[in-house]
């Protein structure tokens, strides 16, 4: 059960920590404006968003790599699929 718990605790604090990324990079954003700095404000407007897609996806993949059930039939489907592609291209 402890472990259950520890596997929890890291995948909550690390969803946490990657919904700051959005919010970090709008500050980046807004003071860029601000000061006319070298971040090229274009650019940062493009990018930003992009943030909040790659967050949806970062939060799967971090329950499912930390949650030692998940991880252990994800790396035996990679071993499956690596071993079929390996015997069908012998």
């Amino acid at each position: 059960m402890r472990k259950v718990n520890k596997q929890i605790s890291i995948v909550l604090w690390s969803q946490a920590l990657l919904a700051l990324l959005p919010f970090f990079s709008q500050i980046i954003v807004n003071l860029s404006i601000l000061n006319n700095s070298i971040f090229s404000t274009k650019l940062l407007f493009i990018i930003t968003p992009s943030f909040n897609a790659l967050i949806l996806i970062l939060n799967s993949l971090v329950t499912l790599l930390t949650v030692r059930n998940y991880r252990q039939i994800i790396f035996k489907f990679i071993k499956w699929y690596i071993q079929t592609l390996w015997n069908s291209n012998s």
